[in-house]
Protein backbone atom coordinates (compact mmCIF):
# COMPACT_ATOMS: atom_id res chain seq x y z
CA UNK A 1 0.00 0.00 0.00
CA UNK A 2 2.59 2.18 1.10
CA UNK A 3 4.66 1.71 -2.61
CA UNK A 4 1.18 2.57 -4.13
CA UNK A 5 1.00 5.57 -2.78
CA UNK A 6 4.29 6.62 -3.58
CA UNK A 7 4.01 5.89 -7.39
CA UNK A 8 0.57 7.72 -6.94
CA UNK A 9 2.43 10.38 -5.86
CA UNK A 10 5.63 10.44 -8.24
CA UNK A 11 3.13 10.18 -11.31
CA UNK A 12 1.11 13.49 -9.71
CA UNK A 13 4.69 15.27 -9.64
CA UNK A 14 5.31 14.24 -13.24
CA UNK A 15 1.84 15.77 -14.47
CA UNK A 16 2.75 19.07 -12.44
CA UNK A 17 5.98 19.32 -14.11
CA UNK A 18 4.49 18.85 -17.79
CA UNK A 19 1.99 21.56 -16.91
CA UNK A 20 4.64 24.27 -15.75
CA UNK A 21 6.39 26.25 -18.24
CA UNK A 22 9.63 27.17 -18.71
CA UNK A 23 11.06 30.45 -18.45
CA UNK A 24 11.25 30.09 -22.63
CA UNK A 25 7.85 28.85 -22.77
CA UNK A 26 6.41 31.75 -20.90
CA UNK A 27 8.48 34.49 -22.99
CA UNK A 28 7.26 33.07 -25.84
CA UNK A 29 3.70 33.19 -25.50
CA UNK A 30 3.75 36.74 -24.04
CA UNK A 31 5.48 37.70 -27.01
CA UNK A 32 2.38 36.03 -29.23
CA UNK A 33 0.29 37.81 -27.17
CA UNK A 34 1.69 41.17 -28.18
CA UNK A 35 1.54 40.58 -31.28
CA UNK A 36 -1.99 39.43 -31.60
CA UNK A 37 -2.93 42.60 -29.51
CA UNK A 38 -3.43 45.70 -32.01
CA UNK A 39 -0.59 48.40 -31.82
CA UNK A 40 -1.06 51.60 -29.88
CA UNK A 41 0.30 54.35 -32.65
CA UNK A 42 1.26 57.35 -30.71
CA UNK A 43 0.02 60.50 -32.81
CA UNK A 44 3.15 62.80 -33.97
CA UNK A 45 2.67 66.30 -33.14
CA UNK A 46 5.00 67.59 -35.86
CA UNK A 47 6.47 66.07 -39.24
CA UNK A 48 8.81 68.00 -41.63
CA UNK A 49 7.22 68.94 -45.19
CA UNK A 50 9.14 69.20 -48.02
CA UNK A 51 8.67 71.36 -51.19
CA UNK A 52 6.74 74.34 -49.05
CA UNK A 53 7.09 77.67 -49.94
CA UNK A 54 8.51 80.50 -47.63
CA UNK A 55 6.42 82.33 -45.44
CA UNK A 56 8.95 85.01 -45.03
CA UNK A 57 11.14 87.21 -46.93
CA UNK A 58 14.22 89.34 -45.48
CA UNK A 59 13.70 92.87 -45.33
CA UNK A 60 16.19 95.43 -44.66
CA UNK A 61 16.28 95.82 -40.42
CA UNK A 62 15.03 92.63 -40.23
CA UNK A 63 16.46 89.13 -40.75
CA UNK A 64 14.80 85.81 -40.48
CA UNK A 65 15.91 83.75 -37.38
CA UNK A 66 16.93 79.74 -38.32
CA UNK A 67 15.32 77.23 -36.20
CA UNK A 68 16.15 74.75 -33.35
CA UNK A 69 16.67 71.59 -33.94
CA UNK A 70 15.83 69.89 -30.68
CA UNK A 71 13.07 71.52 -29.00
CA UNK A 72 10.32 70.41 -26.87
CA UNK A 73 7.36 71.96 -28.34
CA UNK A 74 4.47 70.97 -25.77
CA UNK A 75 6.57 72.42 -22.98
CA UNK A 76 6.18 76.09 -21.84
CA UNK A 77 10.25 76.32 -22.52
CA UNK A 78 10.88 80.04 -21.61
CA UNK A 79 14.64 81.35 -21.72
CA UNK A 80 16.35 82.74 -18.88
CA UNK A 81 13.66 81.88 -16.37
CA UNK A 82 15.53 82.69 -13.32
CA UNK A 83 15.72 86.50 -14.34
CA UNK A 84 12.29 86.39 -14.23
CA UNK A 85 11.33 84.81 -11.13
CA UNK A 86 11.27 86.72 -8.06
CA UNK A 87 14.08 85.73 -6.07
CA UNK A 88 13.60 88.22 -3.48
CA UNK A 89 10.29 87.59 -2.43
CA UNK A 90 11.15 83.82 -2.26
CA UNK A 91 14.07 83.36 -1.06
CA UNK A 92 14.78 86.67 1.18
CA UNK A 93 11.86 88.63 1.67
CA UNK A 94 10.88 86.90 5.45
CA UNK A 95 14.39 85.84 6.13
CA UNK A 96 17.25 87.06 7.54
CA UNK A 97 19.39 88.53 5.10
CA UNK A 98 21.46 91.82 4.48
CA UNK A 99 21.49 94.49 2.12
CA UNK A 100 23.91 96.95 1.00
CA UNK A 101 24.22 100.24 -0.90
CA UNK A 102 26.81 101.53 -3.17
CA UNK A 103 27.82 103.62 -6.03
CA UNK A 104 29.97 102.60 -9.05
CA UNK A 105 30.91 103.69 -12.82
CA UNK A 106 27.27 102.27 -13.54
CA UNK A 107 25.23 104.30 -10.93
CA UNK A 108 24.06 103.04 -8.14
CA UNK A 109 23.96 99.69 -6.72
CA UNK A 110 21.97 97.76 -4.42
CA UNK A 111 22.82 94.29 -3.11
CA UNK A 112 20.97 91.36 -1.06
CA UNK A 113 22.60 88.38 0.78
CA UNK A 114 21.24 85.83 2.57
CA UNK A 115 22.93 82.26 3.41
CA UNK A 116 21.70 78.98 1.62
CA UNK A 117 24.17 76.75 2.86
CA UNK A 118 26.90 76.76 5.49
CA UNK A 119 29.46 77.20 2.74
CA UNK A 120 27.02 79.60 0.26
CA UNK A 121 25.34 82.31 -0.27
CA UNK A 122 22.41 83.36 -2.51
CA UNK A 123 23.38 87.13 -4.21
CA UNK A 124 21.26 89.88 -5.76
CA UNK A 125 22.95 92.66 -7.17
CA UNK A 126 20.97 95.32 -8.83
CA UNK A 127 22.21 97.72 -11.11
CA UNK A 128 21.04 99.72 -14.54
CA UNK A 129 21.86 97.26 -16.71
CA UNK A 130 20.22 93.89 -15.25
CA UNK A 131 19.60 92.36 -11.69
CA UNK A 132 22.36 89.61 -11.88
CA UNK A 133 21.34 86.35 -9.41
CA UNK A 134 23.81 84.17 -8.49
CA UNK A 135 24.23 80.88 -5.57
CA UNK A 136 28.34 81.58 -4.66
CA UNK A 137 30.19 78.65 -2.42
CA UNK A 138 32.49 80.74 -0.72
CA UNK A 139 33.42 80.90 2.96
CA UNK A 140 32.56 82.34 5.51
CA UNK A 141 35.43 83.88 8.39
CA UNK A 142 33.98 84.39 11.84
CA UNK A 143 30.36 83.82 10.61
CA UNK A 144 30.44 87.35 9.00
CA UNK A 145 29.63 87.60 5.32
CA UNK A 146 32.02 88.08 2.80
CA UNK A 147 30.67 91.15 1.34
CA UNK A 148 34.54 91.94 -0.47
CA UNK A 149 34.74 88.56 -1.94
CA UNK A 150 31.34 88.74 -2.88
CA UNK A 151 32.09 91.80 -5.31
CA UNK A 152 34.94 91.08 -7.00
CA UNK A 153 33.25 88.35 -8.16
CA UNK A 154 34.14 88.40 -12.46
CA UNK A 155 30.27 87.86 -13.42
CA UNK A 156 29.14 91.09 -11.69
CA UNK A 157 31.90 93.43 -13.09
CA UNK A 158 31.57 95.71 -10.47
CA UNK A 159 33.80 98.76 -9.63
CA UNK A 160 32.55 99.77 -6.31
CA UNK A 161 32.87 102.62 -4.19
CA UNK A 162 31.13 103.67 -0.75
CA UNK A 163 30.21 99.94 -0.42
CA UNK A 164 27.49 100.29 3.17
CA UNK A 165 25.59 97.60 5.10
CA UNK A 166 22.21 98.83 5.78
CA UNK A 167 22.04 98.77 9.51
CA UNK A 168 19.08 100.75 11.34
CA UNK A 169 16.34 98.75 11.61
CA UNK A 170 13.85 101.45 10.17
CA UNK A 171 16.34 102.01 7.11
CA UNK A 172 16.43 98.13 6.74
CA UNK A 173 12.79 97.90 6.70
CA UNK A 174 11.83 100.43 4.53
CA UNK A 175 14.35 98.90 1.81
CA UNK A 176 12.84 95.80 2.22
CA UNK A 177 9.43 96.63 1.08
CA UNK A 178 10.96 98.77 -0.97
CA UNK A 179 13.20 96.06 -3.26
CA UNK A 180 10.10 93.73 -3.16
CA UNK A 181 7.42 96.24 -4.69
CA UNK A 182 11.02 97.23 -6.85
CA UNK A 183 11.47 93.21 -8.21
CA UNK A 184 7.68 93.11 -8.90
CA UNK A 185 7.84 95.84 -11.32
CA UNK A 186 10.66 93.86 -12.66
CA UNK A 187 8.00 90.54 -12.74
CA UNK A 188 6.23 91.03 -15.97
CA UNK A 189 3.31 88.48 -16.11
CA UNK A 190 1.11 90.45 -19.19
CA UNK A 191 1.42 90.47 -22.73
CA UNK A 192 0.00 92.52 -25.59
CA UNK A 193 0.37 90.94 -29.14
CA UNK A 194 -0.63 91.89 -32.23
CA UNK A 195 -2.31 89.96 -34.63
CA UNK A 196 -3.01 90.65 -38.60
CA UNK A 197 -4.74 88.77 -41.06
CA UNK A 198 -3.00 88.59 -44.37
CA UNK A 199 -5.48 88.10 -46.95
CA UNK A 200 -3.87 86.17 -50.26
CA UNK A 201 -1.89 88.68 -52.76
CA UNK A 202 -2.04 91.26 -50.42
CA UNK A 203 1.33 93.32 -49.77
CA UNK A 204 0.49 96.82 -48.12
CA UNK A 205 -0.47 97.36 -44.80
CA UNK A 206 -3.38 99.67 -45.85
CA UNK A 207 -4.54 96.52 -47.71
CA UNK A 208 -4.32 94.10 -44.58
CA UNK A 209 -5.81 97.05 -42.32
CA UNK A 210 -8.54 97.47 -44.36
CA UNK A 211 -9.53 93.81 -43.71
CA UNK A 212 -12.98 93.64 -41.49
CA UNK A 213 -12.94 89.37 -41.45
CA UNK A 214 -10.93 86.34 -42.34
CA UNK A 215 -11.07 83.20 -43.95
CA UNK A 216 -12.08 80.68 -42.13
CA UNK A 217 -8.73 79.15 -41.50
CA UNK A 218 -7.75 82.54 -39.86
CA UNK A 219 -10.94 82.03 -37.90
CA UNK A 220 -10.32 78.51 -36.50
CA UNK A 221 -6.94 79.99 -35.66
CA UNK A 222 -8.21 83.03 -33.69
CA UNK A 223 -10.05 80.43 -31.77
CA UNK A 224 -6.99 78.75 -31.24
CA UNK A 225 -5.47 81.30 -29.41
CA UNK A 226 -7.52 82.57 -27.02
CA UNK A 227 -11.15 83.00 -25.84
CA UNK A 228 -13.22 85.54 -27.53
CA UNK A 229 -14.45 88.03 -24.82
CA UNK A 230 -16.57 91.71 -24.82
CA UNK A 231 -14.55 94.47 -24.01
CA UNK A 232 -17.13 96.30 -22.46
CA UNK A 233 -17.02 95.49 -18.37
CA UNK A 234 -14.10 93.70 -18.46
CA UNK A 235 -12.06 93.38 -15.41
CA UNK A 236 -9.03 91.60 -16.31
CA UNK A 237 -5.97 92.92 -18.42
CA UNK A 238 -6.95 95.18 -21.50
CA UNK A 239 -3.31 95.96 -22.95
CA UNK A 240 -4.73 99.66 -23.33
CA UNK A 241 -8.38 98.72 -25.00
CA UNK A 242 -11.39 100.57 -23.70
CA UNK A 243 -13.55 98.26 -21.90
CA UNK A 244 -16.29 101.23 -21.25
CA UNK A 245 -17.41 102.66 -23.90
CA UNK A 246 -16.51 100.65 -26.77
CA UNK A 247 -14.05 102.95 -28.76
CA UNK A 248 -11.63 99.92 -29.48
CA UNK A 249 -14.58 97.81 -30.77
CA UNK A 250 -16.62 95.43 -28.97
CA UNK A 251 -14.79 92.31 -28.54
CA UNK A 252 -11.05 91.07 -28.69
CA UNK A 253 -9.12 87.37 -28.02
CA UNK A 254 -7.80 86.97 -24.63
CA UNK A 255 -6.08 83.96 -22.96
CA UNK A 256 -4.14 83.08 -19.81
CA UNK A 257 -1.16 81.01 -20.70
CA UNK A 258 0.77 79.56 -17.70
CA UNK A 259 1.28 82.04 -15.45
CA UNK A 260 1.08 84.84 -18.03
CA UNK A 261 -2.05 86.82 -19.59
CA UNK A 262 -1.99 87.99 -23.02
CA UNK A 263 -4.62 90.18 -24.70
CA UNK A 264 -4.25 90.09 -28.15
CA UNK A 265 -4.88 93.36 -30.57
CA UNK A 266 -6.53 91.23 -33.57
CA UNK A 267 -6.87 94.10 -36.66
CA UNK A 268 -10.10 92.06 -37.65
CA UNK A 269 -11.51 92.91 -34.60
CA UNK A 270 -10.65 96.46 -33.56
CA UNK A 271 -12.95 99.48 -35.40
CA UNK A 272 -12.86 100.01 -39.10
CA UNK A 273 -13.07 103.48 -40.62
CA UNK A 274 -14.09 103.90 -44.39
CA UNK A 275 -12.91 107.62 -44.14
CA UNK A 276 -9.19 106.81 -42.81
CA UNK A 277 -6.95 104.62 -45.63
CA UNK A 278 -4.45 104.59 -43.05
CA UNK A 279 -6.48 102.59 -40.25
CA UNK A 280 -4.85 105.05 -37.86
CA UNK A 281 -6.83 103.51 -35.02
CA UNK A 282 -6.26 99.79 -35.90
CA UNK A 283 -2.31 101.32 -36.11
CA UNK A 284 -2.30 102.65 -32.49
CA UNK A 285 -2.41 99.58 -30.93
CA UNK A 286 -0.62 97.06 -33.09
CA UNK A 287 1.85 99.48 -34.14
CA UNK A 288 2.75 100.11 -30.55
CA UNK A 289 3.14 95.84 -29.72
CA UNK A 290 6.76 94.19 -29.75
CA UNK A 291 5.83 90.81 -31.47
CA UNK A 292 3.26 90.51 -34.20
CA UNK A 293 1.50 87.67 -35.10
CA UNK A 294 0.43 87.58 -39.16
CA UNK A 295 -2.16 84.74 -40.51
CA UNK A 296 -1.71 84.53 -43.75
CA UNK A 297 -3.54 83.01 -46.99
CA UNK A 298 -1.41 82.14 -50.14
CA UNK A 299 1.64 81.20 -51.23
CA UNK A 300 3.43 84.54 -51.39
CA UNK A 301 5.88 85.16 -48.40
CA UNK A 302 5.56 88.00 -45.92
CA UNK A 303 7.53 91.11 -45.98
CA UNK A 304 8.01 93.09 -42.49
CA UNK A 305 8.41 95.81 -44.22
CA UNK A 306 5.07 96.28 -45.14
CA UNK A 307 4.51 97.28 -41.61
CA UNK A 308 5.70 100.76 -40.27
CA UNK A 309 6.19 100.64 -36.99
CA UNK A 310 9.70 101.46 -34.91
CA UNK A 311 8.05 98.96 -32.50
CA UNK A 312 7.33 96.27 -33.93
CA UNK A 313 10.35 94.01 -33.49
CA UNK A 314 9.26 90.67 -33.88
CA UNK A 315 6.96 89.41 -36.68
CA UNK A 316 5.66 85.67 -36.55
CA UNK A 317 4.19 84.73 -40.10
CA UNK A 318 1.34 81.34 -39.42
CA UNK A 319 -0.19 79.86 -42.65
CA UNK A 320 -2.43 76.65 -42.16
CA UNK A 321 -1.51 74.22 -44.44
CA UNK A 322 -3.66 71.86 -46.56
CA UNK A 323 -3.73 68.70 -44.36
CA UNK A 324 -4.67 70.93 -41.63
CA UNK A 325 -2.10 71.41 -39.59
CA UNK A 326 0.14 74.86 -38.92
CA UNK A 327 3.61 76.13 -39.32
CA UNK A 328 5.37 79.28 -38.56
CA UNK A 329 8.03 81.43 -39.04
CA UNK A 330 10.03 84.14 -37.35
CA UNK A 331 11.68 87.32 -38.44
CA UNK A 332 13.27 89.81 -36.16
CA UNK A 333 14.35 93.35 -36.11
CA UNK A 334 18.67 93.79 -36.63
CA UNK A 335 19.98 94.11 -32.11
CA UNK A 336 16.91 91.75 -31.02
CA UNK A 337 18.39 89.10 -28.78
CA UNK A 338 18.47 85.48 -29.06
CA UNK A 339 15.64 83.15 -28.16
CA UNK A 340 15.01 79.86 -28.98
CA UNK A 341 11.38 77.63 -29.65
CA UNK A 342 11.67 78.93 -32.84
CA UNK A 343 10.46 75.96 -35.67
CA UNK A 344 12.80 74.92 -38.62
CA UNK A 345 11.20 75.99 -42.00
CA UNK A 346 8.66 73.07 -43.48
CA UNK A 347 8.27 71.94 -39.93
CA UNK A 348 4.03 71.36 -39.58
CA UNK A 349 2.66 70.79 -36.31
CA UNK A 350 -0.24 68.33 -36.64
CA UNK A 351 -1.49 68.88 -33.09
CA UNK A 352 -3.17 72.52 -32.74
CA UNK A 353 -2.49 72.54 -28.82
CA UNK A 354 1.19 71.94 -29.46
CA UNK A 355 1.18 74.16 -32.30
CA UNK A 356 -0.28 76.94 -29.72
CA UNK A 357 1.83 75.99 -26.92
CA UNK A 358 5.30 76.33 -29.33
CA UNK A 359 3.66 79.40 -31.12
CA UNK A 360 2.83 81.75 -27.81
CA UNK A 361 5.92 80.31 -26.22
CA UNK A 362 8.10 81.64 -28.66
CA UNK A 363 5.91 84.67 -28.66
CA UNK A 364 7.05 85.10 -25.00
CA UNK A 365 10.55 84.36 -25.53
CA UNK A 366 11.02 87.07 -28.37
CA UNK A 367 9.24 89.82 -26.28
CA UNK A 368 12.00 89.51 -23.37
CA UNK A 369 14.63 88.96 -25.98
CA UNK A 370 13.74 92.27 -27.45
CA UNK A 371 14.33 94.08 -24.47
CA UNK A 372 17.67 94.25 -25.16
CA UNK A 373 17.75 95.93 -28.57
CA UNK A 374 18.70 99.41 -28.70
CA UNK A 375 14.75 100.71 -29.12
CA UNK A 376 14.40 99.12 -25.39
CA UNK A 377 17.66 98.94 -23.79
CA UNK A 378 18.06 102.64 -23.07
CA UNK A 379 14.96 103.22 -21.90
CA UNK A 380 14.51 100.49 -19.40
CA UNK A 381 18.38 101.67 -18.20
CA UNK A 382 17.23 104.57 -17.51
CA UNK A 383 13.78 103.63 -15.94
CA UNK A 384 16.07 101.43 -13.51
CA UNK A 385 18.74 104.30 -12.94
CA UNK A 386 16.02 106.17 -11.83
CA UNK A 387 14.71 103.38 -9.28
CA UNK A 388 18.02 102.41 -8.23
CA UNK A 389 18.42 106.03 -7.49
CA UNK A 390 15.83 106.99 -5.42
CA UNK A 391 16.38 103.90 -3.62
CA UNK A 392 19.19 104.61 -2.42
CA UNK A 393 18.15 108.57 -1.64
CA UNK A 394 15.66 107.59 0.67
CA UNK A 395 17.43 105.59 3.24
Amino acid sequence: QQQQQQQQQQQQEEEEEEDEETPQEQLLEEKQEKQEQPAVVEPSVTHMAADLPPLLNDSPGFAVRPGNVEVLWNAVALDDPVTYEPWYKTFFFGKEHTNYTATSDVGPVIISVVAAAPASFRVIVRTKKMDYKAVLSISASKGKIPIKEICAQPRFGLKLKKLQQVKTAAASQQLVTRLQSYEERQMIRSYKIGVIYCKEGQTLEEEMFSNVCGSEAYESFLGLLGDRITLQGWRGYRAGLDVTCNNTGTQSVFTHFGEFDIMFHVATLLPYSDADSQQVEKKRHIGNDICVVVFKDGDAPFCPGAVYSDFNHVFFVVQRVPTGGYRFEVCAKDGVGHFTQIPQPGLVFDDPRVFRCALLTAVINAERASYTAPGFKMKIQRTRFELLSSLVKEL
